[in-house]
């Protein structure tokens, strides 16, 4: 902090002649290490790294006044079979998930089907009002930063029709913003969820709008099987056990949201700056939003702050005003994602098994023209770093028959494309398609070596 920091701040305090001295519980996103020995030295009363969970902050503060950690309030832990035992009277509700970002979604769905309830999706406000004309819900999970119609607008609509006005609605959004949970309840909605998702939160206030018989008296947080053990590589700069502690354990879910991440948010500052360029300040504001949450998912503090600190430039910037907008913060952002990008990809290439070129039982005769035709059809999606559109033609392409000096780059190029590690991938793309051309007559008669492997 600026002028006096944490640590200071709390020794002042100590050595201050107070009649009663409070407890004091610091808080930080980096070196835990030095944090412990400062809670001795300082005689704190104990420490969270940032981000972190409710259910964290209760039981630090549990610990601070004398209580032990397994306080009676706190919750208790749950195996992946009880978890779904614990729901299995609220298996009949269906809910209404609306959110416009496929990882949000892929989180929230994952979560909520663990225990039991079925879940329709929404991918904004305006696809919401067509499916509840369509269908029945219990209740609505209700984004807010929602492109075509946001979740304020969607929810003065929904509390316009008389049948849908008793359906519980509950705001979710990365907006810590003292004041968003009243705006919240202001505009209709029943209770606020705050991003990153907590899953003992958010399953602890659905229970409160939903008719279960089971009483909840501890944590909903599932404990992953032996079957299901994953050892997740180290991260530096990432909280990992807060934000499992959010997932209610899952480390697949964990590994999963790192892949869609790779997928989807790798050119994310790019396309920022692009909307910034042509003036689509909304637009560049939901990306730093969404690029917010997901840094909470992870567990990355300067990934949220640096897309908080982005997101707030733009959102004080008026459209009048957006050419002159200054993209230091955008350029810090850059930086942080130049730093997270590597350290994930390398985390996704230690969780998974090391994988062999496929067999190919009954490939086609061999045809390089085929070949060659099919590679200049991935070439673009690759170089402009957009897997889906790749998996039909690498489908394709494993129906054809590969020459051996390639056999290897090709089997490497498709590992690079399934993490999404594009760069990688286009480099052997070109040097298959190199060797290629110089291989088919149609192209050229000249020869030249096998690409480097």
């Amino acid at each position: 902090m600026p002028e006096m920091d944490g640590l200071e701040s709390s020794r002042q305090v100590r050595t201050a002649s107070l009649s009663v001295q409070p407890k004091i519980i610091l808080m930080t996103a980096f070196d835990e290490a030095r944090l412990r020995d400062c809670v001795q030295e300082y005689h704190l009363d104990g420490y969270l790294t940032k981000p972190f969970s409710h259910s964290q902050l209760f039981n630090a503060i549990m610990v601070a006044f004398g209580q032990e950690e397994n306080h009676s309030l706190r919750i208790k832990h749950y195996d992946s079979g009880e978890f779904k035992t614990i729901f299995s009277s609220l298996k009949e509700n269906r809910l209404l998930l609306v959110e416009d970002n496929e990882i949000n979604q892929q989180v929230a769905k994952e979560l909520l089907v663990m225990a039991g309830f079925d879940v329709t999706i929404a991918n904004n406000g305006q696809e919401a009002l067509t499916l509840l004309t369509q269908h029945s819900f219990h209740a609505i999970l209700m984004d807010i930063q929602m492109p075509i119609l946001d979740g304020y607008e969607a929810t003065a609509r929904i509390r316009a029709v008389d049948a849908w006005k008793q359906i519980p609605i509950i705001a979710m959004t990365a907006n810590a913003m003292t004041g968003e949970k009243e705006h919240c309840l202001a505009a209709g909605m029943n209770d606020y969820i705050p991003k990153p998702i907590d899953v003992d939160l958010l399953m602890t206030t659905l229970m409160r709008y939903l008719q279960a018989t089971t009483i909840l008296d501890g944590n909903i947080t599932q404990h992953s099987t032996e079957s299901d053990l994953i050892v997740l590589p180290d991260l530096p700069g990432f909280n990992v056990p807060s934000a499992l502690a959010r997932l209610g354990g899952n480390q697949r879910l964990y590994l999963k949201t790192i892949e869609k991440f790779l997928q989807q948010q790798q050119d994310a500052v790019q396309s920022i700056r692009r909307c910034t360029a042509q003036g689509q300040r909304q637009e560049a504001i939901r990306l730093a939003h969404t690029l917010k949450g997901l840094g909470g998912i992870l567990g990355n503090i300067r990934l949220q702050e640096a897309s908080a600190n982005v997101e707030a430039g733009l959102t004080a910037t008026s459209d009048d005003a957006l050419g002159r907008f200054p993209l230091d913060d955008v350029d810090t952002l850059q930086q942080v994602m130049d730093e997270v990008v590597p350290l994930l990809q390398a985390a996704q290439d230690a969780s998974m098994p090391a994988q062999r070129p496929p067999e190919r039982i009954h490939p086609q005769p061999r045809d390089d023209t085929a070949l060659l035709h099919c590679l200049h059809k991935l070439e673009p999606f690759v170089r402009n770093r957009e897997p889906r559109p790749c998996q039909p033609i690498m489908e394709e392409l494993q129906q054809l028959s590969w020459p051996e000096e390639i056999r290897e780059s090709l089997g490497k190029m498709e590992q690079m494309i399934q993490k999404y590690r594009m760069k990688e991938a286009l480099q052997l793309l070109q040097n298959c398609l190199q060797w290629l051309a110089s291989a088919t007559p149609e192209a050229t008669s000249q020869s030249v070596s096998p690409p480097t492997q």
